[in-house]
């Protein structure tokens, strides 16, 4: 078995659990990529952990889901009587790797929106929406624009109600553009 060079390991030469603290999300920013223990569910005779992985770098994303497949063999490899499975569904996938020249319109109508509504566009990578990152892994881009939320991902995220009006707003002026 190889190791994954990837993530450093307190155990030589092999893949483990736990992996570089410094690859989480509250560790990183921007496009950096992590690996999340969203949920651990355990009892006396079995235990499941929910692992969430995401990357902008398309390579990076698939060598974090190596680095996985990595620990788990090795976990098999020091527990070879213990029934263990690895599950790996991708889920979350980048808009832009979506998003071509037949489809870009649902950007410039975006911008459209925000040129008219005299708004600002901060045009950066997101971190989050996974819904809309799915959807578009199945070829339908869903680009987000902007909430106005604070405090992402944390148990202190708010969304002001001037972002709630001008995110109506943004909302109003995208289905009045699409429809004409």
């Amino acid at each position: 078995m190889t190791s994954c060079k990837l993530f450093s390991c307190p155990i030589a030469n092999s893949p483990c659990l736990p992996f570089d603290r410094m690859q989480t999300p509250e560790h990183t920013e921007g496009t950096e990529g992590f690996i999340w223990v969203q949920a651990i569910k355990s009892n006396a005779a079995e235990a499941t952990l929910d692992i969430k992985i995401r990357d902008h770098n398309k390579k990076m994303y698939e060598a974090r889901k190596e680095f996985i497949r990595h620990a788990v063999e090795y976990v098999q490899a020091k527990n070879p009587k213990a029934g263990i499975e690895l599950n790996i569904t991708d889920v979350y996938g980048n808009i832009a790797d979506a998003l071509n020249d037949d489809n870009r319109k649902c950007v410039e109508y975006i911008f459209e929106a925000m040129k008219e509504l005299d708004i600002e566009p901060k045009d950066i990578a997101m971190r989050g929406g996974t819904d809309g990152s799915f959807i578009s892994t199945k070829g339908i881009p869903t680009p987000n624009y902007f909430t106005g939320a604070l405090n992402f991902h944390s148990n202190c995220e708010f969304m002001p109600m001037a972002a709630v009006e001008k995110s109506c707003l943004m909302t109003l002026k995208l289905v009045e553009l699409i429809t004409k």
